[in-house]
């Protein structure tokens, strides 16, 4: 979890029990977090997992590194948070 300023909410990004990648929002820590917003499918990417958001994100860019179980290939990914 992480404190977004271009969003001006906290984004919190894990893998989801089908092992896709999701991204939730929500104005406080504790409650009021939105419905998880699917990144990368797993049909996409199988045997994903992980999501740690990259510290020197900025702007609308929110940089995240995934891995894949079989060959453990580590992926830089992106998403447009503007989108």
């Amino acid at each position: 979890v992480q404190y977004n300023e271009y969003v001006g909410q906290f984004v919190a990004m894990y893998t989801d029990a089908g092992n896709s990648v999701v991204m939730r929002r929500s104005d406080h820590l504790e409650s009021g977090w939105s419905e998880p917003e699917v990144l990368v499918s797993s049909r996409d990417v199988p045997e994903l997992y992980g999501a740690y958001m990259h510290p020197w994100s900025k702007g609308s860019d929110l940089y995240f590194l995934a891995t894949t179980w079989s060959d453990y290939n580590v992926m830089l990914l992106r998403t447009n948070l503007a989108d």
